[in-house]
């Protein structure tokens, strides 16, 4: 499995299309340079009039990105870790996307639309979810890293260092940037918050 990285282009296309509040999966509009074929999480949240959207924006984007793996983990076991194909169409998704083996990028946006519509996505180079590969493989950990990658120093359990080059993104007019760690993998994954006018 490898080490996950967040990647600048992959967020810039997450915003792209947040900013949009286009909620889709559209697999022609958040294609890199690097990546032709991305991994693609969504959530989204109408507020009620009156909703209190600045009571915190941080623990909002949490409970989204636990939405994903609660949501499929319910109904997985660890055949499925092993055969993917015994996935139910219907399930093969955020969960998996998150900890497919060989996804090592993430970039995520997010906005508010309308004073009432909070929507959230993220992007993952390169793609998982093949219904004909396994999620990863079984055994001793970081013992089939690709040839050219040693296992990760930080986290030996992973293959492949974090890219740090990829997380400077200019910090203006209301963008923050939230690390924090993401248990399932044991690494950092960063999720860039744009706040709109309110």
């Amino acid at each position: 499995m490898m080490a996950m990285s967040y990647d600048s282009d992959l967020e810039f296309t997450a915003q792209c299309q947040a900013a949009k509040c286009i909620y889709d999966h559209d697999a022609e509009c958040f294609r890199t340079e690097m990546f032709s074929e991305v991994g693609q999480n969504l959530n989204g949240r109408v507020y009620e009039e009156g909703d209190n959207r600045t009571f915190g924006l941080i623990e909002e984007t949490k409970k989204m990105v636990s939405e994903w793996y609660e949501y499929e983990i319910t109904e997985s076991n660890e055949k499925v870790f092993q055969d993917f194909s015994r996935l139910k169409a219907v399930l093969i998704g955020y969960l998996y996307q998150m900890i497919w083996a060989e996804t090592y990028r993430v970039g995520c946006g997010r906005s508010i639309q309308e004073k009432k519509y909070y929507m959230m996505i993220c992007n993952y180079g390169p793609r998982g979810l093949r219904v004909t590969k396994p999620l990863g493989r079984i055994g001793r950990p970081c013992t089939k890293c690709p040839e050219t990658i040693s296992c990760n120093q930080a986290y030996p359990g992973l293959c492949g260092e974090i890219d740090e080059s990829h997380y400077s993104v200019t910090v203006s007019g209301g963008v923050n940037i939230i690390c924090s760690s993401l248990n399932l993998r044991i690494v950092l994954f960063c999720l860039v918050i744009t706040t709109t006018s309110m």
